[in-house]
């Protein structure tokens, strides 16, 4: 009997399960081991949270690339969204808890209907280490006994946010410091004697701040970034009526493309189209677009296009872009451009410095407690971490940009320290980021459960017939 071993029990992990459960007929034993969040939820859909939603409307978010309206045609079952019209459904932005039900149904038909010579284990653990003995691998647990797998798939979702630079870091380990905004303890139990500071301006801090007044807080709150408050909202808009790709020719570069944005988003706006349809015009083609970039184009991106290009991608649906306009307009949250440069802890609260870019000036804040919400990073070179170790070992490497990890883009095999493909390890989800960008929404990560679920079974195949 062979073993796979999934590392990681969120959306990556536990739908690449589902698709072997329902391919494997012969004998096979997966084992998911899981850490820190709520199998088949993880970091995005663990929330109870009414006010976080979903930002991709009810009609595309389907779980299965090959039923699109697989979601829209279970929530209408639902008692809370049966008496809605169709079409309102389909654009509606559901609560990402109401997701996370749906997931757990499909992980429960899954299970029913799994061959019985299908065994599956959970295990609640971390994953430290992973190395390769001849033909197998084994998994070093923090807590539990080793594993050994014949396959292994890197599910790990989300990393927690690097520290920003400070001048003295020793704030880091102050109890007022709360680094990963992903655990609800940074959230709840405010005293509302003072402010906050969140650190960011991205989605993960419109879920922060959301969570923040479901909990009751009553003061400021105070937002940073380098950029300021740059987020745009997103409601359904037609889809475009030309193909703006036709403009360039392949290989893709940075320029043509920037070019022909703006002349169609000046189009857009001649016609009274909404740019919205400009930017969703292309997401069918951003794997590609960005797989087409040289390395230097992709360098250029990141330090000069990115910020502006997220705002326009990641959006917030437009009832939560209200929800933080209104905020904003009433003086309770304070966005700011710029960094923080220090902060102390003063016994009950940290004195914060900020490099105010806007004002030119220096702010000074006394808040509660500081959240770190500048987002996902992964760096196989953090000490300490399952990806690190492995990276030491040689099992794998970082992209060439840094972001992620080098993967074999057309069969999601990791690449060594050789340059070669491991042959019985495979990722998907944020791991790819550094090699395909667009990597961290259902509609892109459905689609790799389902690619790296049949490699699995051709592999499993092939030993059969040999």
């Amino acid at each position: 009997m062979r073993t796979i071993a999934i590392i990681g029990g969120g959306f990556c992990g536990t739908m690449t399960a589902v698709h072997l459960m329902k391919r494997v007929t012969n004998p096979l034993q997966i084992i998911i081991i899981n850490t820190h969040f709520p199998l088949i939820k993880g970091i995005a859909y663990s929330t109870n949270y009414n006010g976080h939603l979903l930002n991709v409307p009810v009609e595309s978010i389907s779980a299965l690339p090959e039923q699109s309206d697989h979601f829209l045609n279970w929530i209408q079952l639902q008692d809370d969204f049966k008496s809605i019209p169709l079409q309102t459904l389909k654009d509606t932005f559901a609560p990402r808890k109401v997701f996370a039900r749906y997931l757990n149904t499909i992980w429960k038909e899954a299970l029913t209907s799994k061959h019985q010579q299908v065994g599956l284990q959970l295990i609640e653990d971390e994953v430290t280490n992973v190395t390769r003995d001849g033909e197998v691998l084994n998994l070093e647990l923090q807590n539990s006994a080793p594993i050994v797998a014949d396959y292994v798939v890197l599910a790990t979702g989300n990393a927690i946010p690097r520290n920003p630079p400070l001048a003295d870091l020793s704030f880091y380990n102050s109890n007022l410091y709360y680094k990963n905004p992903w655990n609800d303890v940074c959230l709840q139990d405010l005293r509302s004697e003072r402010d906050v500071l969140i650190i960011g301006n991205s989605l993960t801090m419109i879920d922060a701040v959301i969570s923040l007044l479901e909990n009751g807080f009553s003061k400021n709150i105070y937002t940073v970034s380098p950029h300021g408050f740059a987020i745009m909202p997103d409601y359904p808009v037609p889809p475009y009526d030309m193909d703006i790709l036709e403009d360039i020719s392949q290989p893709y570069r940075l320029y043509d493309l920037v070019n022909t944005i703006n002349k169609h988003m000046k189009r857009s706006k001649r016609l009274g189209i909404s740019p919205i349809a400009v930017v969703n015009s292309l997401r069918h083609k951003l794997q590609d677009i960005w797989i087409g970039f040289s390395l230097e184009d992709k360098q250029r991106f990141l330090k000069r296009i990115s910020p502006l290009w997220n705002a326009w991608r990641h959006r917030t649906p437009a009832a939560m872009y209200q929800k933080i306009s209104n905020l904003i307009n009433s003086g309770k949250l304070i966005p700011l451009t710029g960094r923080m440069r220090s902060a102390i802890d003063k016994g009950g609260y940290a004195e914060v410095i900020i490099a105010d870019k806007k004002a030119g000036t220096e702010k000074f804040l006394e808040v509660e407690r500081v959240i770190n919400c500048t987002g996902s990073q992964i760096d196989v070179r953090l000490p300490g971490t399952l990806l690190n170790n492995m990276h030491n070992n040689g099992l794998i490497t970082a992209d060439p940009l840094n972001i992620a990890l080098n993967v074999d883009i057309d069969t999601c095999n990791v690449i060594d320290a050789r340059g070669e493909k491991v042959p019985n390890i495979f990722t998907l989800g944020n791991n790819l980021k550094g090699m395909i960008w667009e990597t961290t929404g259902i509609p892109e990560m459905r689609v790799q459960a389902v690619n790296v679920a049949d490699s699995l079974v051709e592999l499993l195949a092939k030993e059969v017939t040999t």
